[in-house]
């Protein structure tokens, strides 16, 4: 995994002391020289990659100066402070920051600091993950900066812009504007520091989208570009940016990863290391040794990987760096597992989980360059322990040690389940209200849960039941599993026949005929079901069994977690339900004509007395219904689309859009009510 801080390369704008005779003459020689003091160690601490004790030297020397006497050399120390607070994550601070001295740049006439204000403020918001705001901030510094005649703060902005860009998946003209920057700085033989950035930022983009044989050139024109910075912490940060993107470039042309590219691979590396000791940088040391280590994992030197891995793990504790610890335990993790220690492998994934958990809300602050970042990066690390877990289990003859080890691995992918929320809220509190987590080692009598965990080389099944947790394993890969759930799920939505039964009868035979007779012995006649990965794309309901569908065999519950779930019974609870449906074609969206039988159904069978319909299911009418009563359950019929965050995900309502966001405020409206929404269909 890359560091977030690594991943886009912005460049930082320095600006050199200012002498302390700046000070009008009521300033004293003593607080000019504190203010000096001040501002040099902050710079010395900065470039060796102490972000946070730079801020704090910054934040006092801030302190010393007063805005309208001294204008120009606080927007400077405000411009360093706000380049620390970006390098630590704190875009907001660095926002607000920076908007309460507004008013004087908007006043004032030196361009040549009104460019790096704008362009820092542009930087901030991208780095928030607003892109509008980004634009606009750096639109207007880029028409300052053609008017400055200063070819390094044009480069700066265009590289900026050039980012922002690629986060809008612009990629012909982000290369546009870094190809403009590179041109510029090149030119002008300054800053090679900003050309190791911009060709990095170049180098991202080609090997997504350039042929294979010309990347090795340019790999090795960049790493040659970055040699010729002194020994700094951009340079070692540069270098080890360089190795992340060679390690994309082995993944995506594994035959073209030749003994070439793997020496500059590890040279590179090994050149970080050496600078990062230099400059005493723990975090540059453990991204250093932990990228050997793993360059050691995939040649499987497992001696050497283990030694790096070891050293990496040592300098991350030593610079309370938690978000590049677990990253190591993560991979001694791997090691001990592909050696077969699976004891000291589910030690290391342990470790690599209660590590990360307490900072995983860091992951959802601001843009993400990797889009499938928490697939990639944070669930892999819950999936390796669940998996070595279940291996143990399969091993133990002890039933009251094989149930504890089974609940463990319920319990890991209940913590999995709660992250994925979060990470799609990007929100770490949109589970936080949940009083009390309840994760079953039994169920209730003729209850099952049924838990399918898709692995990489087979289906594991866990089964709650009444006895306790069943373990079954299913011969079916992940990818498999895969195909025929994507072929199901598009039979389904456009079928003009039955085909899609031929899928619906496979997954059965994966899912439900495997744990067929365990619930038959069970009495089961409802079967909940607590799906993963590709399982929740699809209607479980819908199984076949070659005379029937699972729903016409059981009731049929669909969860996405038991330890989101409050268990208690609705027979307990008065219930009154809110019925919405949309047959009518709205916003470009066909009709439903299915629609309304269903809600006059769900009407006659609930007892319901409010229904919102076509032209009255509106978001106001709706907001109107929650706060003037009280609903237990509410149940929504119409078309919805699913994207990759809530703002992309919403509920098509008569004349508008609801969205997860607006969704998740308007059933907060009775949360602190006696009776609360708890079933939403």
């Amino acid at each position: 995994m890359e560091c977030r801080l690594l991943k886009i390369s912005f460049f930082i704008i320095l600006m050199t002391i200012i002498p302390i005779t700046i000070f009008s003459s009521d300033h004293n020689f003593k607080e000019a020289q504190k203010f000096k003091d001040l501002l040099v160690k902050g710079e010395t601490l900065y470039k060796k990659g102490y972000f946070e004790n730079a801020a704090l030297s910054w934040e006092a020397a801030l302190k010393l100066l007063h805005i309208k006497r001294q204008p120009g050399l606080y927007i400077d120390t405000l411009l360093h402070l706000a380049d620390a607070y970006h390098s630590l994550g704190y875009f907001k601070k660095g926002i607000y920051a920076l908007h309460d001295a507004l008013p004087i740049i908007l006043n004032n006439n030196d361009r040549y600091r009104n460019v790096q204000f704008l362009n820092k403020l542009g930087v901030l918001y991208y780095s928030l993950g607003n892109l509008e705001k980004s634009f606009k901030y750096l639109v207007k510094g880029l028409e300052e900066a053609r008017k400055a005649n200063n070819p390094h703060i044009l480069s700066c902005i265009l590289n900026d812009i050039g980012n922002c860009l690629v986060a809008d998946h612009d990629y012909e003209t982000a290369i546009v504007f870094f190809e403009e920057a590179f041109e510029i700085i090149n030119e002008s033989s300054v800053n090679i520091g900003l050309k190791s950035k911009i060709l990095i930022n170049l180098l991202r983009i080609e090997i997504q989208h350039t042929s294979y044989d010309i990347l090795p050139k340019r790999l090795s024109y960049t790493a040659n570009q970055i040699k010729k910075l002194p020994d700094s912490h951009q340079k070692a940060a540069d270098l080890i940016s360089l190795s992340i993107l060679i390690s994309q470039y082995k993944k995506m042309f594994p035959k073209y990863y030749d003994h070439n590219v793997m020496s500059l691979h590890y040279n590179i590396l090994v050149d970080a290391k050496e600078i990062a000791k230099s400059i005493q940088s723990y975090p540059l040391l453990s991204y250093a040794y932990g990228y050997l280590g793993s360059l050691y994992e995939n040649t499987k030197q497992y001696k050497e990987a283990r030694s790096m891995t070891r050293k990496a793990i040592f300098y991350a504790m030593q610079g309370n760096h938690p978000e590049i610890l677990y990253l190591w335990e993560w991979q001694s993790a791997r090691i001990f597992k592909t050696n077969g220690d699976i004891k000291n492998a589910i030690k290391a994934y342990q470790k690599s989980i209660s590590t990360l958990e307490p900072i995983r809300i860091k992951f959802f602050v601001g843009f993400r360059a990797e889009k499938d970042t928490f697939n990639k990066q944070i669930k892999p690390v819950y999936l390796g322990l669940a998996e070595l877990l279940l291996i143990q289990a399969e091993t133990i003859k002890d039933e009251q040690l094989k149930q504890s080890t089974l609940l463990e691995v319920i319990k890991t992918m209940e913590r999995l389940k709660t992250a994925e929320l979060q990470d799609f809220f990007e929100d770490e509190c949109t589970v936080a209200m949940k009083k009390k987590q309840v994760v079953l080692s039994q169920t209730p009598e003729r209850i099952a849960v049924l838990y399918p965990i898709p692995l990489k080389e087979k289906l594991i099944l866990l089964l709650i039941l009444p006895d306790g947790i069943h373990q079954i394993s299913v011969a079916v890969g992940l990818n498999h599993l895969y195909d025929c759930i994507n072929k199901f799920r598009k039979r389904l939505q456009t079928r003009t026949n039955n085909r899609f039964l031929y899928e619906a009868q496979k997954l059965y035979d994966w899912i439900i005929r495997p744990v067929k007779q365990s619930l038959h012995k069970n009495n089961i006649d409802t079967l909940i079901f607590a799906p993963d990965g590709p399982l929740r794309l699809v209607p479980l309901s819908t199984l076949h069994d070659e005379n029937k569908f699972l729903i016409e065999s059981y009731a049929v519950g669909l969860i996405p977690a038991i330890s989101l779930t409050d268990p208690k019974q609705l027979k307990d609870i008065k219930i009154n339900i809110l019925i919405n449906g949309l047959y009518e074609a709205r916003q470009g969206f066909s009709c439903l004509p299915s629609v309304k039988s269903e809600i006059q159904d769900i009407k006659k069978i609930m007892n319901g007395k409010v229904v919102l319909e076509n032209s009255e299911y509106t978001i106001e009418n709706l907001i109107n219904e929650f706060k003037n009563d009280e609903y237990s359950i509410v149940h929504i019929a119409t078309h919805g689309v699913f994207g990759g965050t809530p703002q992309e995900s919403f509920l098509l309502s008569y004349e508008n859009k609801l969205n997860m966001d607006q969704l998740e405020n308007l059933l907060g409206i009775n949360r602190f009510q006696k009776n609360q929404v708890e079933l939403l269909n």
